[in-house]
């Protein structure tokens, strides 16, 4: 009996021991694990300060070095920064700035995707444009998710209005999987192109009418006055165009 008793307050002797050395166990682990990650973001940390560039991307600490080491870098980084503040502040408006964008164009720290989408909305005419977007969709494989919407939208319209071709146009539209990305400005553009490539003049002038009034919602400045003018004339063409393929009909008939 008494060996009996012995042996169990052994046992039980012996668990209270075990549980109360798990704690320390844990304690230990977890400093390890916090020490592990600790290095690991450390070591993140440094490399992030190294100037590199993977593919077409450059790294913080180059472009950290760019700006604070060379003007001539800085400036169009700067102003692609600025771009993107002007988005974020007026999305569905006229967030955009010629200026801003031919300076950016010329930067050699960001991807030649968006050097050739500057330039492409910095463009005086149809022609370089027309190459500009081009090289746009040849190069839209380093696009960020967030951006294809706006590059797809833009191919409607041009292959729409510019190109006046409603087969190619909803072939491209039919890759917009997620329109509600588009800034509403852009969505009107795109619905007045799709309705004129169609021949629907009154959905045309409706959505341009939407159109016009974001613009002049717009904060004001010399480019949101360039773009309303600039849309102004676009209902001139518009019209011009719907003018000229009724003409010959009206022809026919007074013959």
């Amino acid at each position: 009996m008494p060996r009996r008793c012995s042996r169990k307050f052994v046992v039980r002797s012996r668990l209270p021991n075990r549980w109360r050395n798990c704690p320390s166990l844990l304690r230990f682990t977890l400093a390890h694990v916090l020490t592990v990650f600790g290095f690991y973001s450390l070591l993140v940390g440094i490399l992030s300060f190294t100037p590199y560039r993977s593919g077409p991307f450059a790294g913080d600490g180059l472009l950290l070095r760019a700006l604070l080491k060379s003007r001539d870098d800085a400036t169009p980084l700067i102003a692609k920064y600025a771009l993107s503040a002007l988005g974020n502040k007026n999305p569905d408006g006229v967030h955009w700035n010629s200026r801003w964008a031919r300076i950016a164009s010329g930067s050699r720290f960001v991807t030649p995707y968006h050097v050739d989408w500057y330039a492409y909305w910095a463009a005086q005419d149809p022609t370089s444009a027309a190459a500009l977007l081009e090289r746009c969709l040849a190069g839209s494989r380093f696009v960020e998710r967030e951006y294809r919407p706006h590059l797809i939208a833009e191919a409607v319209k041009f292959c729409a209005w510019d190109k006046d071709d409603q087969a190619k146009a909803q072939k491209w539209l039919a890759l917009l999987q997620n329109p509600e990305r588009l800034d509403s400005l852009s969505l009107a553009r795109m619905k007045v192109a799709l309705s004129c490539a169609a021949r629907d003049l009154d959905s045309a002038l409706r959505y341009w009418e939407a159109g016009l009034r974001l613009i002049q919602q717009s904060p004001s400045g010399k480019t949101t006055r360039d773009y309303e003018t600039s849309w102004l004339a676009w209902k001139t063409e518009i019209e011009a165009r719907q003018t000229k393929e009724t003409e010959p009909a009206d022809a026919v008939l007074t013959s």
